[in-house]
């Protein structure tokens, strides 16, 4: 149909994988916002478990080949991490909602 009418089509294939490991791009559509978002799940998954000591969670982060959603999102929860301020005195604490994200 197109080539009666003298026409064509270009098409541009562009790699999205929230594991952003297609090589050689090197950043991926969609691997920085599943990072982000994964890491606000884990926000709040920490915060739950706040509530009961005795409380174990285990938080698995999808993936293909080469981990890099999960490190991304340890990495996007320290970093939220950082900017957040703890009244001292209270049960929690920075460091002890840091080493959940190991």
């Amino acid at each position: 149909l197109l080539e009666k009418h003298s026409g064509k089509v270009i098409v541009v294939g562009m790699p999205k994988t929230v594991d952003n490991d297609v090589y050689p791009i090197r950043q991926t559509f969609g691997a920085d916002t599943a990072a982000e978002q994964g890491a606000i799940f884990f926000e709040n998954v920490v915060s739950e478990s706040t509530a009961n000591p005795r409380m174990l969670i285990v938080h698995e982060c999808m993936g293909r080949d080469s981990g890099f959603l999960t490190a991304a999102t340890a990495k996007a929860y320290r970093a939220r991490l950082a900017e957040k301020e703890f009244v001292p005195g209270f049960s929690t604490t920075k460091a002890l909602r840091d080493v959940h994200a190991v």
